[in-house]
C-alpha cells in the first residue's frame, strides 16, 4: 500500500484548477477605419452646364443612383463598423502563475491554455524528477461566467523507478463578480472540484474527490503595475485511517509589470499549508515573462523556488495559450 506521502507529494498539488496563471494583460479600444467621401466624378454625380448652373438630372440617371444608395446602405448595414483592434477581448492566460485571473472568457469563444513543465524535488524520503504536460481549456458561456477544464500528463523519474500517465482532473466554473474600477478592485469566485482520474496504484494520485474554492481579486495600479491576489480553501479527502477531509489553505500573491502592450513580466509568492495532518507547509517563489505577438496568442516561460518547507526544489515552465472563436465586435454607439 502506498504511504500518504506517496500518494501527496508536492508535485501534485490537489488543485490543478489554478495552478497554471494568469497575466492582467493592457487593454485596447476598438478603431473604426477611415472611409472616403464619394468624388465628384464618381459614378452617380450630377452633371453641371457651362455657365455653372445645376443641370436636370435624367430620370435614368436618378434611378441608377438611387439604386446604388441602396444597395451601399443595405451592405454597410450589414457589415457595420470593423474594429482594428479588439477591445475588452484578447488572451488572457492564467497560467504561469499559481494565481488566477479575474477575468472570464467572452461567451462563444474558447482559450486553449497548454504548457510543459519540469521539476525536482528532494525535499521527501524518495527524491524525484517530473516532467508534465499540461492542458486547460476554458470556454466562455455567458457574460461574467465560464467552465474550464484542467488536467495534465505526467512522467515521474525516481530512484529505480519510472511512472507516467493521466494526472487528475479538474472542473471548474468562474464567475466574475465586479469590474475594476476607481478605488474598487475586480472580484472573482471560482468553485472547483478534483476527480481522481490519476491512477492510485502508479503513486500518481490519491484516488479521492477533492473540492474547494478561489476567491479573486485584482487592480491595477499606477505604473501599470498590477496586483492579482488569490486565497483558496481546499477540502482534501484523508486516504488513511480515520479519513473524513482536511481544510488545506492557499495564499498566492502576484505583481505584473506591462512594460509594453505585448510583454509582460511578473513575480509570485506562494503559500500552502499542510494538506494532511502529518504534514508540512511550503512557499515559494516564482517569475517570468508572458509575451503577446498576438491578440489570440500568448507565450509563457516562468521559474519556480522553494523558499521554504514542502515544495519542489525548483519547477521550469513554459506555455502557449490561443483563444479560440468568433471575435465579438464593439458596443453600438450610442449617438
Amino acid at each position: 500500500m502506498l504511504t500518504e506521502e506517496a500518494q501527496r507529494r508536492p508535485g501534485h498539488p490537489v488543485f490543478e484548477a489554478f495552478a497554471h496563471g494568469v497575466a492582467m494583460t493592457p487593454k485596447v479600444r476598438y478603431g473604426v477605419e477611415s472611409r472616403g467621401n464619394v468624388g465628384a466624378n464618381s459614378v452617380g454625380a450630377v452633371p453641371h452646364r457651362a455657365d455653372g448652373s445645376r443641370a436636370e438630372m435624367p430620370q435614368g440617371l436618378r434611378n441608377r443612383r438611387l439604386g446604388v444608395g441602396i444597395v451601399a446602405g443595405a451592405v454597410l448595414a450589414c457589415a457595420g463598423p470593423q474594429p482594428t483592434w479588439p477591445a475588452e477581448v484578447q488572451v488572457n492566460p492564467n497560467r504561469p502563475t499559481h494565481a488566477i485571473t479575474a477575468d472570464t472568457i467572452p461567451p462563444g469563444m474558447v482559450q486553449l491554455e497548454t504548457g510543459v513543465s519540469f521539476l525536482r524535488d528532494a525535499t521527501g524520503t524518495q527524491p524525484f524528477r517530473q516532467f508534465s504536460v499540461e492542458g486547460n481549456p476554458r470556454f466562455g458561456l455567458v457574460e461574467n461566467l465560464e467552465v474550464s477544464v484542467d488536467s495534465f500528463f505526467l512522467r515521474d523519474r525516481g530512484e529505480g523507478q519510472d511512472t507516467s500517465g493521466l494526472g487528475d482532473t479538474t472542473l471548474a466554473a468562474k464567475w466574475h463578480i465586479l469590474d475594476d474600477e476607481g478605488w474598487r478592485p475586480a472580484f472573482a469566485l471560482q468553485p472547483f472540484v478534483k476527480l481522481p482520474t490519476a491512477s492510485r496504484e502508479k503513486g500518481l494520485g490519491s484516488g479521492r474527490v477533492d473540492f474547494g474554492g478561489t476567491f479573486v481579486a485584482g487592480k491595477t495600479l499606477f505604473g501599470n503595475l498590477t496586483l492579482l491576489p488569490n486565497v483558496s480553501l481546499v477540502g482534501v479527502s484523508l486516504t488513511q485511517d480515520p479519513g473524513g477531509v482536511f481544510l488545506q489553505k492557499t495564499v498566492a500573491f502576484p505583481i505584473f509589470w506591462s512594460i509594453t502592450e505585448k510583454i509582460t513580466p511578473f513575480w509570485e509568492i506562494f503559500y500552502q499549508s499542510r494538506d494532511r495532518p502529518s504534514g508540512d507547509h511550503g512557499v515559494m517563489t516564482d517569475f517570468g515573462l508572458i509575451y503577446i505577438p498576438h491578440w489570440r496568442i500568448a507565450l509563457d516561460i516562468a521559474g519556480q523556488f522553494r523558499i521554504t518547507g514542502t515544495a519542489p526544489d525548483w519547477v521550469v515552465r513554459g506555455g502557449l495559450t490561443l483563444l479560440l472563436g468568433a471575435r465579438p465586435g464593439p458596443a453600438p454607439s450610442s449617438e
